[in-house]
């Protein structure tokens, strides 16, 4: 539902701004392994485990074309995948069903 969706900017008006996604640009692995000493399966620190660099190296996207979250020692989200949108790509506004909440 969100995949083609990247936010682009948020003004002083709390306006959102968004722009389509045209494609995904996958992060390579070794650019995650140098940027980060450890990298984990959870954000929660009671409930991860370490990931080993051979292993970063099979995960790929879920059955459901989703990657696989990692995380940094903080418990940020380590990006895998970078959005790309058209340079022509002008922002919009986001509409919403709020029926459906």
């Amino acid at each position: 539902m969100h995949s083609n969706i990247f936010f682009y900017s948020y003004s002083d008006c709390a306006y959102p701004r968004y722009c389509e996604v045209t494609e995904w640009e996958p992060v390579p692995d070794e650019d995650i392994l140098d940027a980060h000493e450890e990298i984990y399966d959870h954000y929660l620190p009671e409930e991860r485990s370490p990931i080993q660099p051979e292993d970063l190296y099979n995960l790929d996207l879920d059955h459901d074309g989703f990657e696989f979250n990692i995380y940094d020692s903080d418990g940020y989200r380590i990006p895998r995948r970078i959005p790309l949108h058209h340079p022509n790509s002008e922002p919009c506004g986001l509409l919403a069903d709020l029926g459906t909440i």
